[in-house]
């Protein structure tokens, strides 16, 4: 292991193929502090969450994870058929969380997981790999259908039209995106406790086609489930702060104090 700045590398090994995944961890002062874990977006990697993990812990003092889950769901990404929720990278996630809570002696009952975009896609599918695990989950702005034509097809950005997307789907997923996408497990979400977040403007990822739909798709199966969904005025947009406020609810009383600077 290696400290930099109170981020603390640390090597995960993969209980399904025995890989070394490295992750980063900043720790809380007290072993039975909350632990948040942050994922990445789709096209990026933990290196690119230093500086969410760094303000998530400054607003809370939790125990702050970001995982790596076998890299971001492009081409270019040499192990791209191991990423984009397939069984090893959900499997990483929950290897990260063990590891840390083993390795720190961590006895925290409130395990937080809280992604957007493509970190939000993989939070729904880690809902459905592990329901009963997360306290709450929190997903930002979420890709819900990966076979959905409407996903970048408003960007103007070289290399991000639906064009790009269905080619990184693919060789992340080949033709398996259906099974990748949180739409096809409706039934095992259900059982988790979950809140979606959606800007109304969101031209990456329409919220008609993917947050709305999801959302009342699984209400009107499993009525009385854990699952929220908030549309405000924005764009494609992630919110620490917003997110926290909601993860405050699920703290014994004695914790509220620490977050009741947040909104919510």
């Amino acid at each position: 292991m290696s400290a930099e700045h109170n981020v603390v590398a640390v090597t995960v090994i993969s209980t399904i193929d025995g890989c070394p995944e490295e992750i980063f961890f900043i720790p809380s002062a007290r072993q039975n502090d909350p632990v948040l874990v942050k994922l990445h977006t789709w096209s990026c990697n933990k290196n690119d969450e230093i500086a969410n993990i760094h303000e998530l812990h400054d607003l809370t003092g939790w125990n702050i994870i970001a995982p790596e889950f076998r890299g971001p769901n492009l081409v270019g990404n040499p192990r791209a058929k191991q990423a984009c929720a397939s069984k090893l990278a959900k499997q990483d996630i929950l290897d990260a969380v063990h590891t840390i809570m083993k390795q720190y002696a961590l006895t925290s009952q409130q395990i937080f997981l809280f992604g957007g975009s493509g970190g939000g896609h993989m939070a729904l599918m880690m809902a459905a790999y592990a329901p009963t695990f997360w306290t709450a989950i929190a997903a930002w702005c979420p890709v819900t259908d990966l076979n959905d034509k409407g996903i970048w097809a408003q960007c103007t950005d070289i290399g991000r039209d639906h064009a790009a997307f269905h080619e990184h789907v693919l060789a992340c997923c080949g033709r398996n995106a259906r099974a990748r996408s949180p739409i096809s497990h409706i039934d095992e979400i259900a059982r988790a406790t979950v809140y979606l977040f959606h800007g109304n403007k969101d031209i990456s990822v329409p919220f008609l086609a993917h947050s709305e739909t999801f959302y009342h798709t699984l209400i009107r199966k499993h009525p009385s489930a854990e699952v929220y969904l908030q549309i405000f005025n924005g764009g494609h947009e992630i919110h620490n702060a917003e997110t926290l406020a909601v993860f405050k609810r699920y703290l014994p009383i004695e914790d509220n104090s620490t977050l009741e600077n947040l909104s919510g």
